[in-house]
């Protein structure tokens, strides 16, 4: 797998909110880091549903299906 670049984006689902939706988000990670993060704004239905389930359980984060670069 490539290293994404900042800027780029990343398609994401999470199962357990859709199975077969993807959704489209920038790359805000540094090269450098060890880690690809992504900014999140509740937009719709599906942003608005991960936001909730990662509020109910900051310690344990969804199962996420990860496309790109």
């Amino acid at each position: 797998m490539q290293t994404p670049q900042p800027g780029q984006y990343i398609y994401l689902k999470c199962f357990s909110i859709a199975l077969f939706e993807w959704h489209p988000f920038t790359v805000t990670s540094a090269t450098e880091d060890a880690y690809v993060s992504v900014h999140v704004r509740t937009a719709g239905n599906w942003t608005s549903d991960l936001v909730k389930k990662l509020a109910m359980y900051p310690q344990q984060i969804p199962r996420l299906g990860v496309d790109g670069p």
